[in-house]
């Protein structure tokens, strides 16, 4: 029971939001506009809808560009997956990226789109490998948090105890990132420390590995970082109580 209600309380974080992986694409924080702008109509009503933020019918307008000439507008085929993203609609966004990664190479953009559509369409599996790679290639811990609570969310306890210790390990010292995590209600939240929310996170594997000891370290750390955060002062009471058992 404690471990399927824990699970619950866990909450996945985006910390790099769609126009971060546009900024990504082309140095700015707009939707990706690709090189050869020109009279042609489409062009016209592409950027016509992104200006209202009708994202639908920019995607219509970029499906005829690519249609209409496959190799002069070749390049829009990474911005009609944002634009899919945008949309929610990972499946498309899922299935672009991921061929793209297949035949043209990894960029970062296209691994971020295959790994947030992955996540979104609750494959697991596919997101983790999408985000393991997007960590090794940059150490962002952002992409290293992510790949941390889906391995948890699946129960890869040894996995998230190494990517948890490799995540602390490129977290500058005093590092002020703040991540949202679930309240024990369910139906509020609280900011904590990245540091905090990876020691929590650790802590509950060790819970789950049976290692208490190294459960209450990682759980004290957490308190550290963020004493008021719930979650940890919650799991630390039942790390505590299943020490207790263990010496009697």
């Amino acid at each position: 029971m404690q471990q399927k209600y824990l699970s619950k309380k866990i909450q996945l974080v985006v910390l790099f939001t769609l126009s971060g992986i546009c900024a990504i694409a082309q140095g700015n924080s707009k939707i990706a506009t690709p090189p050869g702008l020109d009279n042609n109509i489409n062009l016209k009503v592409y950027q016509q809808a992104v200006g209202l933020g009708d994202y639908a019918t920019a995607v219509h307008a970029v499906h005829y560009l690519i249609a209409g000439d496959p190799v002069k507008y070749a390049n829009w085929v990474d911005t009609l997956a944002v634009l899919y993203l945008q949309e929610g609609a990972y499946q498309q966004a899922y299935i672009i990226s991921n061929q793209q990664v297949a035949t043209k190479g990894y960029t970062e953009m296209r691994m971020q789109v295959k790994a947030i559509s992955a996540k979104n369409l609750q494959q697991p599996v596919e997101a983790i490998d999408a985000y393991k790679i997007l960590f090794d290639k940059t150490a962002r811990p952002g992409y290293g948090f992510e790949e941390l609570q889906l391995e948890y969310g699946i129960r890869r306890l040894g996995e998230t105890v190494a990517t948890g210790n490799k995540l602390l390990q490129v977290i500058p010292a005093g590092d002020s990132t703040i991540v949202t995590m679930a309240k024990m209600d369910g139906k509020t939240a609280q900011q904590v420390t990245l540091k905090a929310a990876v020691h929590n996170l650790l802590g509950l594997a060790y819970i789950d590995l049976k290692d208490k000891d190294d459960a209450v370290a990682q759980l004290n750390e957490a308190l550290k970082e963020t004493p008021d955060f719930e979650q940890a002062k919650n799991n630390l009471t039942v790390a505590n109580a299943v020490v207790a058992e263990k010496k009697n």
